[in-house]
C-alpha cells in the first residue's frame, strides 16, 4: 500500500507552465483564437475555424457531404476494440440524417464534443453529460462563437461580466464557498450560455434544441437490467484499457464499488488509488476500506496524501484555464500528478462520478408530485431559494421538460442530470483535465437509459438494491467490505424508518422549502 508524503506543490512542473496553460481547450468561430500557448487551427466550414490547444485530441472523418469532428476521446461499449477514427467512420456510415447521429452515439462513452456538418446542417453538442462542455455566444452580426470555457469567448470578444447576475448569486450561502453552480444555461457573462446535455446548438440559427428523449423508456425489471448494464460498464473499461494507461479513483462509497466490480476483467491493468483525508498516519475509511479490499483481492492499491499548500502562480494557471477552478479540486489533481510523475506517462482516470443521475438521492430530490414542481421548488432544491434568476431559469427549463413525462421520465432525475451534474458535477473533470482526462462510465447514454427504466424504488435510498445487485453480479466478494459506513447510526436508523413508512419524502420536501434555505452547510 504505497503512500505519498508530498504536502506542497512547491515548484512542481514550473518549467512546464506554458504546457498546462489552456491545456485541452478549444475555440470555434469566424476567426482563430488569440491566446498564448501551442494552438492548432483547422478550417472546418466556409466561415468557421476550429482552434484547439495541442494536447486536445481532434479526429475528423468525412464522407460525401458529411463530416464529423470529435474533440476529445470516445469509447464504443459494443465495440471496445474500436479507436476514435473507427467509431466516427461507423457513425457517419450508419447515419443517413443528422438526427440518426444521436441514435448511433447512444452506446458511446467518453469526454468529447462533436461538430457535425451534414448537407445544410451544422451542429455542435457534448457527450451525454457535458463532460467536455460547450459555451456559446451569438454576436450582433448573428455569428456564433463556441468554446470550452465562457471566459475564452468573453476575453476574445470583449464581453463583460453581468454585475446583476453576480449580485443575485453572491448573496446566497451556496456561493460563499467553492461548490457553487449557475442554473440552466446561465453564465456570469453577458450573452454567453452553457449548452445543456441532451441539447444541440444549431450554429446556423444560433438556437439550442432538445434531442433527447425520443422514445418511451418502458419499465424493465432488475433481472433484465443487470446483465445489460454490467456488460456496458465492463466493455467501456475494457475498451479504455486497450488505448490508455488507466488509474481508478476508489473510495468506500457505493458508486466506486459498483464501478469497481465491473472492472474485474482488466483489474490487473489498472492502478487503483485513494486519497487520504489528511497527512496523519491513520487512514480515512475512503482509503482504509479500499486498501483492505484490494489487498485481499491481490490488487495493487496506492494511497495519495493531499497537498496542503499550492503555489499562487500555479493556481492562476488553472484559474486562467478554467473560469470556475476551485483550489481544493486543483490541489487534488496536483496530488495525483505529484504521486505518479516519476512514471512519466499520461493516465486516464476512471471515476464513479455521475452515478447519481440514476442512483437517486432523495435527500436532495425527494419524490414530489408533478403539480408541486415549479421554478421556485427547483430553486430551493438547488439551494438557490431567494435568487429570482434561478427561479426564472428553472421555470424556463420546465416549460418543455414537463412534457417529457409522457416518455416515462422523472422530472427530478432529469433535473439532477441536466442541471446539477452538468453545471456542478462536470466542473471537477474540467479542472482535472489540465492534469489528466477522466473516464466516467456511468455517463454512457445506454447505461443511463436502461437504469432509468428500472422503477425508482430499486435505485434509491435506503438500500439502492439495483446497485448492490450489480456488484453481486460482477464481483460478489466486493460486498464483503463496508460501503459508506455511517458515523451516526441513530440518524441512519431513523432515516431508514422514514423511508419505509413513506414519510421521508414529504418531510424532506418541507425541510428543503422552509428550513434548509436558512442554513449554509450541506449546500452542494
Amino acid at each position: 500500500m504505497p503512500s505519498s508524503g508530498n504536502s506542497k506543490s512547491g515548484t512542481m512542473f514550473r518549467e512546464n507552465f506554458d504546457k498546462y496553460l489552456y491545456r485541452r481547450q478549444y475555440f470555434l468561430g469566424p476567426r482563430p483564437v488569440e491566446l498564448p500557448g501551442n494552438w492548432k487551427t483547422v478550417q472546418i466550414a466556409k466561415d468557421y475555424i476550429l482552434s484547439f490547444q495541442e494536447d486536445l485530441s481532434v479526429t475528423s472523418v468525412s464522407s460525401q457531404n458529411k463530416s464529423i469532428h470529435l474533440l476529445g476521446y470516445i469509447i464504443d461499449s459494443k465495440n471496445p476494440f474500436f479507436d476514435d477514427e473507427h467509431i466516427l467512420i461507423s457513425i457517419i456510415d450508419k447515419s443517413k440524417t443528422p438526427d440518426e447521429v444521436f441514435e448511433n452515439l447512444v452506446d458511446k462513452c467518453g469526454q468529447f464534443v462533436v461538430i457535425l456538418i451534414m448537407g445544410d446542417t451544422f451542429r455542435i453538442f457534448s457527450d451525454a453529460c457535458g463532460l467536455r462542455p460547450v459555451f456559446y455566444h451569438r454576436d450582433n452580426d448573428n455569428r456564433i462563437w463556441c468554446a470550452s470555457q465562457p471566459h475564452l469567448i468573453a476575453n476574445n470578444l470583449g464581453l463583460k461580466i453581468n454585475e446583476y447576475t453576480r449580485r443575485q448569486f453572491q448573496q446566497l450561502p451556496l456561493f460563499q464557498g467553492e461548490e457553487y453552480w449557475y442554473p440552466g444555461t446561465l453564465t456570469l457573462f453577458d450573452n454567453i450560455y452553457h449548452l445543456l446535455p441532451n441539447h444541440y446548438l444549431d450554429i446556423i440559427s444560433g438556437k439550442a434544441h432538445r434531442y433527447w428523449p425520443r422514445k418511451v423508456l418502458t419499465s424493465i425489471s432488475m433481472s433484465e437490467c443487470l446483465p445489460i448494464v454490467s456488460e456496458i460498464l465492463s466493455n467501456i473499461i475494457e475498451g479504455a484499457s486497450y488505448r490508455f494507461n488507466l488509474a481508478f479513483a476508489i473510495s468506500c462509497g457505493l458508486d466506486s464499488r459498483t464501478l469497481f466490480s465491473t472492472s474485474r476483467k482488466v483489474a490487473d491493468k489498472i492502478k487503483y488509488f485513494s486519497f487520504s483525508s489528511d497527512n496523519t498516519d491513520k487512514l480515512s475509511p475512503d482509503a482504509d476500506i479500499p486498501a483492505k479490499m484490494l489487498r485481499d483481492l491481490r490488487l495493487e492499491h496506492h494511497v495519495i496524501s493531499p497537498l496542503t499548500d499550492i503555489d499562487r502562480e500555479l493556481l492562476q494557471v488553472f484559474k486562467k484555464t478554467i473560469f470556475t477552478a476551485r483550489q481544493k479540486k486543483v490541489m487534488q489533481a496536483l496530488s495525483f500528478y505529484n504521486y505518479f510523475k516519476e512514471e512519466n506517462k499520461e493516465f486516464l482516470v476512471i471515476s464513479g462520478d455521475f452515478s447519481d443521475i440514476t442512483k437517486r438521492s432523495r435527500m436532495r430530490f425527494p419524490k414530489t408530485p408533478k403539480i408541486l414542481i415549479n421554478g421556485s421548488t427547483l430553486a430551493a432544491m438547488a439551494r438557490m431559494p431567494s435568487a429570482d434568476l434561478a427561479k426564472k431559469e428553472f421555470s424556463k427549463w420546465l416549460v418543455s421538460t414537463k412534457k417529457l413525462t409522457k416518455f416515462n421520465i422523472d422530472i427530478l432525475d432529469l433535473m439532477h442530470w441536466e442541471q446539477r451534474m452538468a453545471n456542478w458535477g462536470a466542473k471537477t473533470l474540467w479542472e482535472h483535465e489540465i492534469i489528466h482526462e477522466s473516464l466516467c462510465p456511468f455517463t454512457c447514454r445506454s447505461y443511463i437509459e436502461f437504469m432509468l427504466r428500472v422503477p425508482l424504488k430499486f435505485r434509491t435510498n435506503p438500500d439502492y438494491k439495483l446497485h448492490r445487485a450489480i456488484i453481486a453480479y460482477n464481483w460478489p466478494e466486493a460486498l464483503n467490505y463496508d460501503i459508506n459506513p455511517s458515523g451516526n447510526k441513530i440518524k441512519t436508523a431513523s432515516e431508514n424508518f422514514l423511508y419505509k413508512t413513506n414519510l421521508y419524502d414529504p418531510i424532506q420536501f418541507l425541510n428543503i422549502l422552509f428550513i434548509k434555505r436558512f442554513k449554509s452547510k450541506d449546500l452542494i
